[in-house]
């Protein structure tokens, strides 16, 4: 442990990935969910919150570069928590979707195979949403709670809030 109770950074392999969007590994005999990795990739990864049988962490450092790493195409990746996986390749997140599906349904299901159809990918993989909860700040600005404007939500959306950008009059 560093000075001041902070832990030091671990390196960790990244071995799968998690129902939650989390890449996991395992160190000192504990399972570790790591924000923002990507599963077959060594990362340096910081605490974030520890439990007796896991650890969660964040991806602080890439050691190995993935194939599969891209640039993630909101400037707010990382920073507002709605996404978990914009550095990967679109073509690898639906592959992860098929593969919690298969996976919550052997672990929790008990089924043995699980037969799973190839997830569909979105012709339009980005701006998709059409529902959100915003936040209005004391400007009434709407936005979510850590940018006042992230330009995620579909196109008819992202129109209608920026033309009643600080005119808001409620808290949500």
């Amino acid at each position: 442990m560093a000075a001041g109770g902070r832990r030091e950074p671990l390196q960790v392999l990244l071995t799968d990935i998690a129902f939650q969007g989390a890449a996991i590994g395992r160190a000192n005999g504990r399972v570790v969910f790591a924000d923002y990795g990507i599963p077959g990739v060594q990362v340096t990864v910081e605490v974030e919150r520890e439990r007796r049988d896991y650890v969660q962490r964040r991806v602080v450092a890439v050691v190995e570069r993935s194939p599969m790493r891209v640039e993630p195409p909101c400037p707010y990746f990382g920073e507002c928590g709605g996404c978990q996986w914009q550095h990967n390749a679109y073509a690898q997140q639906v592959e992860f979707k098929r593969h919690i599906v298969r996976e919550q349904l052997r672990r929790i299901g008990k089924f043995e195979d699980p037969p799973v159809s190839p997830t569909i990918p979105s012709p339009d993989p980005y701006g998709y949403r059409n529902q959100a909860r915003l936040t209005a700040d004391r400007e009434g600005n709407l936005g979510f709670v850590s940018r006042p404007d992230h330009g995620i939500m579909h196109r008819a959306i992202n129109g209608v809030l920026a033309a009643i950008q600080g005119k808001a009059q409620v808290k949500h």
